[in-house]
């Protein structure tokens, strides 16, 4: 469960108790603590660690001094570079001037565990949407000490990484398999309906995919540049091409700039603005490689709360629980 304060600047959240971190063979390894929260904020915020999500903190939500710890590390990591005693400013290779950046703890990061089972985020300014933030990756939990003992090794395969979601990555062989085994500890696996899930590598997928596909062997094949047009002139093919395999998650940031009613567009499709230096484009589009599409018995969807989660999409998330 979860509530907010009345300007929806502080947001409290009681961890589900009970919920494991396991490794890829299924062995509980801690209880999933509100701690975790507060480790993958640290993580991401910390420039050192380069994460390419580390916005988010500062975008849609502004979580109380995240981009502040960001500067003074990105700050940190030039001056070490640059030879530089912390609280200089210095002068890097282009001439620029690195201003030296005011200390910020860690502690100081608005995301706070009050006990084990009692997380708090505090923001700068009222967030309504801040439960929508929160299933961006860079808000999931990690263990603090694993990703301590891992160090830089974290997360390159199946061993590096922990998991307390609805699926264990319990074989991972790059260019070959990859299996994914339903989680026995994974606190609803009640409604977790496939077992197994079995990725194979296909060397010649690329120049069989389209034929497998089209003899029902796979559900989806990325198709090569000189195979689209012969495909988009057959009538028998042209229908089953999409940029990207179809899915249910939408997202878009937009300003509202006047009182105009917008059209309402199917959920299933994704607004996206791009712009050069003098125009823009706005067009409902699906990103990615170009691939033949097929809807498969696998496509299931799972609901939570008024959302529904491609299967794709589950077993990539950690997911996150509460009471």
């Amino acid at each position: 469960s979860w509530e907010h304060n009345d300007d929806m600047t502080e947001w409290t959240f009681h961890i589900r108790k009970g919920v494991k971190w396991v490794d890829k063979n299924g062995s509980a390894v801690a209880d999933v603590t509100a701690n975790d929260w507060v480790s993958a904020a640290v993580y991401v915020n910390d420039a050192r660690n380069d994460s390419d999500i580390q916005y988010m903190y500062n975008t849609g939500a502004i979580v109380r001094n995240a981009q502040q710890y960001y500067d003074y590390t990105a700050y940190l990591l030039k001056a070490e570079k640059l030879g530089v005693s912390e609280g200089k400013d210095a002068v890097d290779a282009d001439g620029k001037i690195v201003k030296a950046v005011a200390p910020v703890k860690t502690e100081d990061i608005g995301v706070k565990a009050v006990d084990d089972y009692t997380l708090v985020y505090t923001l700068e300014q009222p967030c309504p949407f801040f439960l929508s933030v929160l299933s961006y990756t860079s808000y999931m939990p990690v263990y603090g000490p694993f990703l301590k003992e891992k160090g830089s090794s974290f997360g390159i395969d199946n061993d590096s990484i922990l998991y307390n979601g609805a699926y264990i990555l319990s074989s991972f062989e790059p260019q070959h398999e990859h299996v994914l085994t339903k989680n026995q500890s994974y606190w609803d696996k009640g409604n977790v309906l496939i077992e197994k899930i079995h990725e194979i590598y296909n060397v010649e997928g690329g120049n069989i995919a389209v034929r497998m596909y089209q003899n029902g062997e796979i559900d989806c094949a990325e198709i090569s540049s000189d195979l689209i047009d012969s495909m988009m002139k057959d009538e028998a093919t042209k229908n089953i091409i999409h940029r990207a395999r179809l899915d249910s998650s939408f997202s878009y940031f937009f300003y509202s700039l006047s009182t105009t009613k917008v059209r309402s567009i199917s959920k299933t499709q994704c607004i996206s603005e791009y712009s050069n230096s003098s125009t823009y484009y706005r067009h409902i589009s699906r990103s990615g490689l170009l691939q033949v599409q097929r809807h498969c018995n696998l496509s299931i969807l799972f609901r939570s709360s008024n959302r529904c989660f491609s299967l794709e999409k589950i077993i990539c998330i950690i997911s996150i629980f509460f009471r």
